[in-house]
């Protein structure tokens, strides 16, 4: 049997490839990206020219009709002069810039690098340079890509940020430039696999896509079969149905607007608002901000969907989660407020006061009272205002979801430090809420105590004075709970101020969410003995991701155990997951789920109380 050349078998295996390619084209020729629209185009054997790109330089290039079974348009430079020798060029508007910025850019190229050959026919050298290359600049940075060949082989080679990736064939490749807006830097995928992640690229003021013959004083040729360029397109303006609920778009009741990433319904989570302003002297009232789009109350469905409502308490929050003395006390001055969006939803950088009533949404708080006891299922009495806010001795204010019994808590403001763990709560001082950090999802202003237990220098009125927000929600977090960032005053004349006073521009966040199921917070189990553990018969939770699919995300746990009695695992896949969750002997656990999609990760947090079966009163020991 003759032996097959390598130079063969090199062409066998591109040929494999290329099949493969044209499979991911399709026929059409076009590289299919769910959620993306395509804008700039260049395809087989026309000139660019022709569809709306500008030629810079002395070298158009010309049409190959067929090249290993592709139309492309070729560009030769065969000068060594610096300059833009053979480049086509379309110019980025501010909207395509705004698009982009917002919901993201791909840039895709289908291309094969020529090597260079010797008179015999060995093919030669060709260190990647500008002379083929794929570019984009947003005005802010420029992501160039610089195409050469290695020796013998010709397999095509890449300058990413100058670090050389070789790759293992020559022929066509396709290119792929992904922009991630939250971190404002690319992905390069070649063929499918990553080779390049969160490339910060290089300072520029240009706004441009650009393939062909850069600035290089080398010599460069390439035929460019496909080059494209691609802006996100939001969910609800795709034509999918991409929730699964029979509506798509606009006629989903969790869109909007057309710009909106997402048709799924979401349940507030951590972070999602953040406090602006406090008024505890008259006229009690406090102010957040929405920092992720709140789903409103489906109108068609005939019970309030508890994932439209987040409700505030000013009770003490201690280790075991809220510390509920049945929202009265015995001087009746403590509250829980229910606020329930509009039904349209709310979208993020949505200023929301609440005093007498709010500016958004609706809020009720029971008061205790039976209006008469006589009529039996008859409501308790409300209140729609915000009242007994007092700061004489510090007051705290906490946002949360779910069953009292075990909230989900989103955000927490505290006038005082917090408590350190195990110590004394009460109405005036708590603890930090599990699975909450101050700093980013929590702030406390420290004001300090006297003798008396008393708030030294009282400040019945703050505000956060950073009036213009810019960035994603984690972003204008950390300016929002950073306490020297806030003015306090003791003075009635401390103006309360409209939702307009600040203006508030948020990046959408592409982190994959976390909505857990009945157990919110904190959970009991019974713990026996090694060999009869307790095992928590699954605590779960759904996870989704606004730009993929539930599948695709990986789940990992972690625990911190104060007496190492504990351990956990994550099973499930798909939207619905679980936390199995054991204990040996009596112990208490900071759970850490972890949900990520490669690029960004989400971090729900739990605590876990293993307690004895012989005596469920018992508390864990708090250390070792």
């Amino acid at each position: 049997m003759k032996r097959r050349s390598s130079a063969t078998n090199r062409i066998r295996t591109h040929l494999v490839f290329l099949g493969s390619l044209l499979s991911i084209l399709g026929s059409s020729g076009t590289v299919a990206a769910a959620g993306f629209e395509s804008r700039f185009l260049h395809q087989g054997d026309v000139s660019p020219a022709s569809t709306g790109w500008t030629f810079s330089g002395i070298y158009p290039g010309a049409a190959v009709a067929s090249d290993q079974g592709l139309p492309a348009w070729n560009i030769n430079d065969p000068g060594t002069a610096s300059g833009n020798l053979g480049a086509y060029i379309r110019v980025l508007s501010a909207a395509d810039l705004a698009r982009a910025r917002e919901n993201g850019w791909r840039l895709r190229g289908v291309f094969r690098q020529i090597p260079p050959t010797s008179a015999g026919g060995a093919i030669l050298a060709q260190a990647p340079n500008l002379s083929v290359t794929f570019e984009v600049g947003n005005g802010q940075r420029r992501w160039p890509i610089a195409i050469g060949n290695q020796a013998g082989t010709g397999n095509t080679q890449l300058d990413v940020a100058g670090t050389i990736h070789t790759l293992s064939a020559p022929g066509y490749h396709l290119l792929e430039l992904i922009y991630v807006p939250q971190t404002n830097a690319v992905d390069v995928v070649v063929d499918g696999v990553t080779l390049v992640s969160n490339w910060a690229g290089a300072t520029t003021t240009l706004s441009r896509v650009l393939f062909g013959s850069g600035s290089s004083a080398t010599v460069g040729q390439a035929n460019y079969h496909l080059v494209e360029w691609l802006v996100g397109t939001p969910d609800c303006a795709d034509g999918v149905d991409n929730d699964g609920d029979g509506v798509l778009d606009l006629a989903d009741h969790d869109c909007f607007a057309a710009d909106d990433p997402t048709e799924r319904t979401l349940a507030p989570m951590p972070g999602d608002i953040a406090m602006l302003q406090y008024r505890f002297d008259s006229d009690d009232g406090f102010g957040f901000v929405v920092l992720s789009d709140l789903s409103g109350d489906d109108p068609s469905t005939p019970d309030v969907d508890e994932r439209a409502q987040i409700q505030f308490t000013d009770e003490g929050w201690d280790f075991y989660g809220l510390r509920f003395d049945n929202d009265r006390g015995e001087d009746k001055t403590e509250h829980t407020w229910t606020w329930t969006a509009p039904a349209a939803g709310v979208r993020a950088g949505t200023v929301v006061n609440c005093q007498i009533g709010c500016t958004t949404g609706t809020i009720l708080a029971p008061t205790g009272v039976d209006p008469d006891p006589s009529i039996q299922g008859e409501p308790g009495e409300s209140i729609s205002y915000i009242d007994n806010l007092s700061n004489g001795e510090g007051e705290q204010l906490f946002a949360f979801r779910g069953d009292r019994d075990r909230p989900v808590p989103l955000y927490a403001f505290n006038q005082r430090p917090w408590v350190a763990l195990g110590g004394t709560v009460d109405k005036h001082e708590s603890e930090l809420p599990v699975g909450l950090v101050n700093g980013d999802t929590a702030v406390s202003l420290n004001l300090p105590v006297d003798s008396a237990g008393d708030v030294a220098g009282e400040a019945d009125n703050g505000r956060m004075r950073i009036r213009s927000l810019v960035g994603t929600p984690a972003q204008i977090r950390s300016i929002i709970n950073n306490s020297a960032n806030w003015d306090r005053e003791n003075s009635t004349s401390f103006p309360f101020q409209s939702p307009s006073y600040w203006t508030v521009d948020v990046i959408p966040d592409l982190a994959p969410r976390i909505e857990p199921g009945e157990f919110g917070s904190t959970i009991v189990a019974y713990a026996q003995d090694a060999t009869n553990p307790a095992v928590s018969p699954g605590i779960g939770f759904e996870v989704s991701d606004p730009d993929g699919l539930p599948q695709l995300l990986d789940a990992t746990v972690s625990v911190s155990s104060r007496r190492g009695e504990t351990t956990a695992s994550v099973v499930g896949t798909g939207a619905s997951r679980f936390v199995q969750i054991e204990s040996t002997d009596l112990d208490i656990a900071d759970i850490t789920l972890t949900v990520s999609d490669g690029r960004f990760a989400r971090n729900h947090r739990l605590r876990y109380f293993a307690r004895s079966p012989l005596n469920p009163g018992a508390l864990p020991p708090l250390t070792h």
